[in-house]
């Protein structure tokens, strides 16, 4: 129990409320290249962004607590073995650049994306979290500055692309998971076929529910959305398990204290109705019936200490 109350008081990383979030997978036949990807992108943020009572919407290539992709990276100027083998993989994620306002992800230094950095073929740009930059650079937040400092997805062969910035810590792997270093890329880079949305919201975000689905409808009736849910919905779904085994241990231990408390009562009801007789030459020189109740009353916390 004691666990679980920590776990609900673990800082995520990002405001939780008032967001809502959609899974889409785009049909691989319609959607074959990263330009259509892209451009399918562009149209469904535009018009959730003009929906009343949105804030702010963005699309990512996962969310936290729900799923998470790593790669092995480069960092220039850092010494690396020859055997790609042994580079060291980190988490990554895809993300248009509303991303971090929209979760409201605190910048710690340098900047956010742009939508000039998530044009087609804009030079590409890097966002770190302060994992990513504690561990490769142990002095942090002191000595040198990773932002400027560049570094290459070692297993996608790109480009060597400019760390812009450093974000917050964020709980990819769930509430109950340590941060691990990770590092965002724009959308451009990195445009997935299967996406969520997240749009923050003034209101309830459930009341946007059908008006997600009709701006999906406008821009491809043959796409559709899946999971539909609050952000803190999807937090305390990965919490179920953990619940379950909560309340499981706490109805074990509650039916084995009422065992106990029937089995010590039986065994002081037992010994009191085998010592009547006691009782009785107890009162006859004059103990008192608190006498008797302190005595019973001992025998009852002697089985209990000892038990």
């Amino acid at each position: 129990m004691k666990s679980f109350v920590r776990m609900h008081n673990v800082n995520p990383g990002f405001r939780t409320t008032g967001l809502l979030t959609a899974k889409v997978a785009l049909a691989p036949a319609r959607y074959d290249s990263s330009l259509k990807r892209m451009m399918f992108a562009d149209e469904l943020l535009h018009r959730t962004e003009t929906l009343p009572g949105v804030r702010s919407a963005a699309m990512a290539m996962s969310l936290p607590a729900t799923s998470w992709y790593r790669t092995d990276i480069q960092i220039e100027g850092k010494p690396w073995d020859s055997n790609p083998r042994n580079w060291p993989s980190v988490q990554i994620q895809s993300v248009t650049p509303d991303y971090f306002r929209t979760l409201q992800i605190p910048l710690e230094r340098g900047r956010e994306f742009t939508p000039r950095d998530n044009g087609a073929g804009s030079p590409s740009a890097v966002i770190i979290n302060e994992s990513f930059a504690r561990r490769f650079w142990p002095r942090y937040p002191v000595g040198e500055n990773p932002v400027g400092q560049y570094l290459r997805e070692g297993a996608d062969k790109t480009d060597w692309m400019p760390i812009v910035g450093i974000v917050a810590d964020v709980h990819e792997g769930g509430l109950a998971v340590e941060p691990l270093p990770e590092f965002y890329v724009p959308w451009t880079v990195h445009a997935p076929q299967t996406a969520y949305l997240v749009a923050r919201a003034d209101r309830d975000p459930l009341q946007l529910t059908d008006a997600f689905e009709m701006q999906l409808q406008a821009v491809d009736p043959n796409e559709a959305l899946s999971d539909i849910e609050t952000m803190d919905a999807v937090l305390e779904s990965r919490l179920g398990q953990r619940r379950l085994a909560m309340w499981a241990v706490t109805a074990f231990a509650s039916l084995a204290l009422a065992l106990t408390v029937v089995g010590i009562y039986g065994v002081v009801a037992y010994s009191v109705t085998q010592r009547t007789q006691e009782v009785g030459i107890r009162r006859a020189p004059g103990a008192q019936e608190s006498d008797i109740f302190r005595i019973v009353l001992g025998h009852a916390v002697g089985l209990a200490l000892r038990g």
